[in-house]
C-alpha cells in the first residue's frame, strides 16, 4: 500500500513540477511572441506565468515578499532607458515597459503585471 501511495505521489509531483517549469516558475525570464517578434522580460525567480491580456499586459504570480519583488523590479528597470512618466525603453528589443505593478493577492501570493508595447511608446 505504501508503494502505491509513494508511486502516485511521485507521479503527481512530477506533473506539477513539469507544469510549473513550463510556465517559467524556475526561470528569471519570460520569452513570448508579440506582434510577430520574440521578446524577453526579466521576472523574479519563482514567478508563475499567468497569461496576458489587454494592451499586452503579462501577468505573473509569486510567493516572494513584496520587498524582494520591488528590488527585482528596480534592478530590471535600471537596465532600461527611462523615457517618460513610468515608461522604460528596451533598445535591444525595441519594446517599452509602460507599467510594472506588484499587488497583493489571495493568501500570501503577489500578482505582477508588466505592461509592454512595441517600439518606443510614451503614455
Amino acid at each position: 500500500m505504501k508503494k502505491i501511495f509513494l508511486t502516485i505521489s511521485i507521479f503527481l509531483l512530477t506533473i506539477i513540477a513539469s507544469h510549473l517549469y513550463k510556465n517559467g516558475f524556475f526561470k528569471t525570464n519570460h520569452i513570448d511572441t508579440m506582434y510577430g517578434k520574440n521578446i524577453e522580460l526579466r521576472v523574479p525567480l519563482f514567478s508563475y506565468y499567468n497569461g496576458n491580456g489587454g494592451m499586452i499586459v503579462y501577468r505573473f504570480k509569486t510567493f516572494l515578499p513584496k520587498k524582494v519583488l520591488e528590488k527585482e523590479k528596480d534592478l530590471y528597470l535600471s537596465t532600461l532607458e527611462h523615457i517618460c512618466n513610468n515608461s522604460f525603453y528596451d533598445e535591444n528589443q525595441n519594446i517599452t515597459i509602460f507599467s510594472y505593478n506588484i499587488e497583493n493577492s489571495k493568501l500570501f501570493f503577489k500578482n505582477i503585471y508588466i505592461g509592454v508595447e512595441d517600439g518606443k511608446y510614451c503614455n
